[in-house]
């Protein structure tokens, strides 16, 4: 089987994408992504988009009684789940070649016909509430949710997709419902198949069960507020019962493509090994502290750093982050080895089924297309973006912080024990 990735849009919209993988002969993994996420969550209805997608895991399809779903995806799924995110929702499930066809009946099936059922409505209410209170109960998430309120005014990064116990309770099956018949229709669903997948197969049953449907969907942009500072530094919330402090600290950074990416990429592992070296190796003032960022082209994003500590250093950790993000000399021998080590991370990292599926969503996701400026097509992206990171200079990643890493552009919030 030849190493290629192939894509097929029906008129309506139904898009289906392939990446075959010699060395994954016995593996596939399907997933039926719909382009729409929490960030749709009408206000007030927080959650929506996820009670949506457990829907689509209980009480039955329109052709199957809850007992042969079951049955099935225990059969025909080596794993399963679905999963809800900032702009899409995916139900994905991997299988083996023999039961490709049959497990894509059962991931069609429950995307397109759910029941959803009143009373397993209102029984999943319980477990989605379980769910929200263990998110609650997560000082780390608390921390994030805070930092992300200060830096932005409407974009969806500053809500969580589980919602509120509130609008949780307020969610109805007619809701859920409307919600389906609105966006699990072909023009907002991609369907991507990675492994031992056949792509004609997967073309012929998606578009023999998805029922053909001219209607279009809009898709939403917020990436308005990029360059406004944010409107208050800092935020503090006391909690009762905690043994530790969290502090995230952050700012936005719009969407980045090319160089701009690569460079960035760079600098923030070099201030995650500057911030892990000083604050947890040599002062020993935290046990955990990371770096990540989150966004897309249509939201912009942010970059954040998040340290748990005892409450006593949680001004001492907070000062020190805050120093070493934005001021402190960047290091030509800690760019270098970090560039190299990017370089080789980033090829292993398309080992799995599932990075590859991650890259053609980011395709999908961040340029609607799977070619980039219609030239650089997804089996060029490995190679692409490693001699993009080989060539960036220090320079560049220094005029990447100088941009963007500036101390009026950071917020903070700190969760602390009362």
């Amino acid at each position: 089987m030849a190493l290629s990735v192939q894509e097929t849009k029906r008129e309506d919209g139904l898009w289906v994408v392939t990446k075959t993988l010699p060395l994954h002969v016995e593996e596939v993994r399907i997933a039926v992504v719909c382009l729409a996420g929490s960030a749709y969550d009408p206000p007030g209805l927080e959650g929506l988009f996820h009670i949506l997608e457990h829907g689509g895991l209980l009480g039955g399809t329109k052709h199957r009684p809850p007992s042969e779903v079951a049955d099935e995806m225990e059969r025909c799924f080596t794993d399963f789940n679905a999963e809800t995110h900032l702009l899409h929702t995916v139900y994905w499930g991997e299988t083996v070649p023999r039961y490709s066809d049959s497990a894509c009946s059962i991931l069609f099936d429950m995307y397109l016909y759910p029941l959803l059922g009143a009373r397993d409505v209102a029984r999943e209410r319980e477990v989605l509430l379980n769910e929200f209170a263990d998110f609650s109960q997560d000082d780390t998430e608390t921390a994030r949710i805070a930092h992300s309120e200060l830096l932005w005014r409407e974009n969806p990064l500053k809500r969580p997709a589980v919602g509120t116990a509130e609008s949780i309770l307020s969610i109805n099956r007619q809701l859920l419902l409307d919600t389906l018949h609105e966006w699990h229709i072909p023009s907002s669903t991609v369907i991507i198949g990675t492994g031992s997948v056949d792509h004609d197969a997967l073309v012929e049953k998606a578009f023999v069960t998805f029922p053909f449907n001219n209607t279009q969907t809009k898709l939403l942009t917020w990436g308005d507020e990029c360059d406004e500072l944010p409107a208050k530094g800092q935020v503090a919330i006391r909690r009762a019962g905690r043994a530790l402090g969290t502090v995230a600290i952050g700012c936005k950074i719009p969407f980045l493509s090319g160089r701009d990416e690569a460079a960035f990429l760079i600098l923030r592992n070099m201030l995650a090994r500057a911030l892990f070296k000083e604050i947890r190796h040599e002062k020993r003032f935290t046990y955990h502290i990371w770096c990540e960022e989150s966004g897309y082209q249509r939201t912009g994003g942010h970059f954040y750093s998040i340290a748990l500590m005892l409450p006593k250093r949680i001004g001492q950790v907070k000062k020190l982050m805050l120093e070493i993000l934005c001021s402190r000399p960047l290091d030509k021998r800690c760019f270098s080895i970090v560039k190299e080590g990017l370089c080789d991370r980033f090829l292993a990292s398309f080992s799995t089924l599932k990075n590859w599926e991650g890259a053609v969503l980011d395709r999908v996701l961040n340029y609607g297309r799977i070619g980039l400026d219609g030239a650089l097509f997804l089996h060029d992206l490995q190679r692409n973006m490693s001699e993009t990171l080989s060539s960036i200079e220090f320079d560049e990643v220094v005029a990447m912080r100088e941009r963007f890493f500036l101390p009026e552009r950071f917020a903070c919030a700190i969760v602390k024990p009362v």
